[in-house]
């Protein structure tokens, strides 16, 4: 019989509570900063921990996680790009 390691029990509720704090923080990034720059950072963090994500066993509904995780981060990304430049004057 194996005995359970509590690193490998709490490894799963680590990463989707990380998760979790990276969209919180892009919400709020999207309604007080509104600052391009910071998101684009921030979704190109975003991006490279999701994919990371995806190649994890031990997630649950892995690939729907990771995926509906980009696909979050990515919303707010294209909405603050097109508010960001359709305001901007030529």
């Amino acid at each position: 019989m194996e005995v359970l390691n509590p690193n490998t029990i709490l490894q799963p509720f680590l990463i989707t509570f990380s998760l979790i704090i990276l969209m919180i923080i892009m919400v709020y990034l999207y309604k007080k900063t509104k600052i391009w720059l910071v998101i684009f950072l921030m979704f190109l963090l975003s991006l490279l921990i999701g994919i990371n994500i995806i190649l994890l066993d031990y997630i649950p509904f892995n690939p729907y996680i990771s995926i509906g995780f980009i696909l979050f981060q990515f919303i707010f990304f294209i909405l603050i790009t097109i508010k960001m430049f359709k305001y901007k004057t030529i």
